[in-house]
This record gives structure tokens, sequence and C-alpha cells, in this order.
């Protein structure tokens, strides 16, 4: 749970000034100027370069010194490459970090902290079939290592491969049974495939061990939040805000819970606490957006789903910004230009049902009736019988089907959609 710069720094910080930088020093070195190339600098070099109290672009800065220094033997260099690659991992320059740790496994080929550390850098890259390759070397070299196991079952979990994640979190957890690490993410992934109960138990028993950690108390209150205990989550978000200061993510859960309550007021609150603490938190700007879109603050809203969808211009998040802009009851607030480009751009990245069905709606308001009904019929297609029975309801309540209301496409409920259609109003909406 703590940063790659800190857990490198246990590792090789006695061994820094245990004289692993220092190579034999030349007469030429002992008479040069002071600086990268002194060797009487390199005690103050060190230093800065494996500190963790200074902001990561000076380690950046200061580990590129010690490395130009060419009193630096190869023990020395392959340590302040592994430190400058965590310091840019830290600046999220990950393939700057690939690159150092490249370099030191090159100097050094079996060192499984380099192999891990590339590992990680390229998993934050997205390669994760690279990361995994890395990981299968590791472990050979090192299969008593609860660490590699864990990293590479987060791996197995981004490609989707559970059983896998599942098998080497159980080997990391038989190797040490009471890292919270493994517990904790034992717990997410039971969370996510909604094995609900485990992922508490497990979280428990993460909790009785380090009680502490605020962060292991939001876990569990989203699990016990998706698991419908909204009472109990509450209670466990307060708990992770209370130890650790105002976590952001602990405030936009209990927003999200507040809002299940109706608690608008309070869900508002910790919506924006979320924000100040982490303003590039694009769940929280969403929430607050949809949140204010319910309370009809439409000029509000559109601002806070535009900054969701800029920090992630997910099709979930550029689909709800374009729906604003043809739904608002405020009609003269729609803008269905602006989100037929957004609706485009969510369909670019996952066409769905009601992504499609907001498309329709754009043209629905630009008059173009054959797109219009184009993009219904194909938001039928995607959404199958419950789509289409929920536009037979819709448009039978309103007098423009009197079809059987049985979830089967046909010229019946498409002739009345191109009707409603044709008066410039949204299915589903107007």
């Amino acid at each position: 749970m703590q940063d790659l710069s800190k857990r490198l720094a246990r590792a090789l910080t006695a061994a820094a000034f245990a004289g692993l930088f220092l190579a034999p020093v030349t007469a030429g070195a002992q008479n040069g100027d002071s600086g990268q190339n002194d060797p009487g600098a390199l005690p103050s070099l060190v230093k800065g370069c494996i500190a963790t109290d200074i902001p990561a672009t000076q380690r950046v800065k200061n580990c590129t010194d010690l490395l130009w220094n060419p009193v630096l033997n190869k023990e020395g260099r392959i340590t302040a490459l592994t430190f400058r690659a965590a310091a840019l991992m830290d600046v999220f320059d990950f393939s700057g970090a690939v690159a150092d740790f490249t370099r030191g496994l090159d100097l050094a080929p079996n060192n499984i902290g380099l192999m891990h550390g590339r590992a990680q850098a390229l998993e934050r890259m997205g390669r994760y079939h690279d990361a995994l390759l890395d990981y299968d070397t590791a472990i050979q070299i090192a299969p008593d290592s609860p660490a590699l196991f864990t990293g590479r079952a987060l791996i197995h979990a981004q490609l989707d491969n559970m059983d896998a994640a599942f098998r080497d979190l159980e080997k990391s957890r038989k190797l040490a049974p009471r890292n919270v690490e493994t517990l904790a993410l034992m717990g997410g992934l039971y969370t996510e495939t909604g094995d609900f109960d485990k992922a508490i138990g497990l979280f428990d028993k993460a909790i009785e061990l380090r009680p502490e950690i605020g962060r292991l108390y939001l876990r569990r209150g989203l699990a016990r939040m998706k698991a419908g205990e909204w009472d109990e989550s509450l209670a466990d978000l307060t708990v992770a805000i209370e130890k650790e200061n105002g976590l952001p993510d602990a405030y936009m859960l209990r927003a999200m819970v507040h809002r299940d309550a109706d608690r608008d007021d309070l869900a508002l609150a910790d919506y924006s606490a979320a924000i100040d603490g982490d303003p590039t938190l694009a769940g929280a700007w969403q929430g607050r957006g949809v949140l204010y879109m319910d309370m009809k603050e439409y000029g509000r809203a559109r601002n806070d789903m535009d900054v969701a969808a800029q920090i992630a211009p997910t099709a979930d998040n550029l689909n709800s910004l374009a729906w604003l802009l043809v739904s608002a009851e405020d009609k003269g607030f729609r803008d269905p230009a602006a989100a037929l480009n957004y609706v485009n751009q969510s369909m670019e990245l996952d066409e769905n049902a009601d992504n499609v069905d907001t498309a329709a709606a754009a043209y629905v308001l630009l008059g173009d009736i054959d797109n219009a009904a184009r993009f219904y019929a194909r938001s039928m297609e995607l959404g199958g019988d419950k789509r289409v029975l929920i536009y037979q309801e819709y448009l039978s309540e309103r007098g423009f089907y009197d079809g059987a209301l049985d979830g089967i496409d046909g010229p019946r409920t498409r002739k009345a959609i191109r009707s409603f259609a044709s008066q410039g109003r949204v299915l589903l909406v107007d």
C-alpha cells in the first residue's frame, strides 16, 4: 500500500551507505572538480536519489546526477537506476521507468526487484502481457516470493483471468498468511465477482491485523454497499474518512450511499469533499453532475459531467453528458449538435443500446427523422426484447402504439417510433 519508492528505500538504503556505490577512486578522480564528478559529493547525491521525503521530480534529477558520476560502480548504478525508475513512476512517466528498469536488468539479468518494478510499470501502461512475462520469469527465479504471486494475480485480473488470479493469491496467502495486501486484493476480486460474503470476510481479517489502515474500511464499505448493506457500508466509509483524514474515494462512495437513501444534501457535500481532496477523481465529478441533473441545475451538471468526460473519456461518461444535452426538461438548454459529437465518441468506444438511443434522440432534435428511426431500430437490436418492450410501453401510454406489449420488434413498433419522433419528441423523455 506504499509507493514503490518507499518499498525500494527500505531494501536499498542500507546497501547505499555500505560502500556499494563507490568504485575504487583513481588519482584523477581525486583531483577532479566538485559536483557530479567529485567522489566527495557522492554521499549527498546518494541521499538525494533514495530520499522519499522530497518531490519525485527532484529525485529524478538527483539520481540522474548520481548516474553521471564516473566513480559509481556497477552495484551503485543498478541501485540508482532502480530509484530513478521508482521516481519516474511517481510522476507517471511509466515508459521512462520501464527504460531504467530495463537498463538495470541489462546489468543484473536475474534481479527480482528490477523485474518486479518493470512489471508494475508495464501494468500501469496497460501492457499486461509484457508484465505477465516479467512476473513469470521472476517467479521461476524466486518461487517463494508472495509479492510476486500477488503482483501476477493483479495482472491476471486485468486480463479477466479470474481463476488464475485466485490461484496466485492463494499461493501468496500460503507463503504469507498475515499479508494484509494479499487479503485486501482477494477481497477486492471477490467484490468484483459478486461473492460479497467472502469479500467481507477477508476484509474482516485484514482489518483485524491492521485496524489503523483506513482504506481497508473503504474496501469493506464498497463490498457492503454492493451487497445492499447500506447502513454497514455507511459506517465503514465514515471510519475510513476519519482514519485517513478525508479519503477522497471514501467520500465519493459515501455520497453514493447517501444518494440511495435520498439524502441529496449530504451526497452533494460528500461529492464536493471528494473533488476537493482529489480533483482528478472522475467518478466524483460524474456523480455530482448526475445529482445536479436530477436537481435540474443543468449548467452545473454539464460542467461537472464535462470534467468527468475529460478526465476519463469512457463510453459511459461521454454518453451521460450527451444524454443530459438531449433530455433536459429545460428544452432551451438542450444542445443536440454537441450531444451527437459526444455520443459518437461513446459509440466508437462501446456501441450499446443506451448510447445508440441517445444518438437517436439527438437526430430527433436535429430534425433528421430517418436517422432517428434507424438508430432507434439499432437500439432495439442491441437491447433485445427488454428495450423493445420499454419503447412499446412508453409509446402505448402516450397513444402512439396500440399493438401487443410483447417485446417483439415489428412494423407497428417502428411506425409508432417514427410517428412520435416526427413530432420532435424524444423517446423516454418527452
